[in-house]
């Protein structure tokens, strides 16, 4: 709404379109940024009815997967520069995801249950 005519407008976020196992979301939200995330299509639904012209939808959800991996190989990962107190959440954080959490995230994300976008979009003239 503020910009000016002819303006851009990038987003990036997390989508949900179904339900996290409960479970799961306790886990995870503790750490991620999962509440009142929407599905893809409510999001592209707002951003035109917030005035604009979407230009493009990008679901990079492999990027997220990436992002999980990664995660979490540095947790299950040694590293003995950690100071104690740093160690000892992470020490929690390596339980969970070594009862299965990025594993079951990763799943939930490739069934279509989670996501990641981008959108780009112009306000009109």
């Amino acid at each position: 709404r503020v910009l000016k005519p002819r303006g851009f407008i990038a987003i990036s976020d997390v989508f949900l379109n179904e339900p996290m196992p409960t479970d799961l979301h306790n886990r995870l939200s503790q750490w991620l940024c999962i509440r009142g995330a929407l599905n893809s299509k409510r999001s592209q639904e707002i951003i035109e009815f917030g005035g604009f012209r979407q230009l493009r939808f990008k679901d990079v959800s492999a990027q997220l997967l990436e992002t999980i991996h990664d995660i979490e190989a540095k947790l299950t990962a040694p590293n003995p520069q950690l100071s104690a107190l740093i160690a000892c959440e992470l020490s929690r954080q390596q339980t969970d995801w070594q009862h299965g959490i990025a594993s079951r995230l990763a799943k939930f994300i490739y069934n279509g249950g989670a996501g990641y976008y981008t959108i780009t979009a112009r306000k009109p003239a």
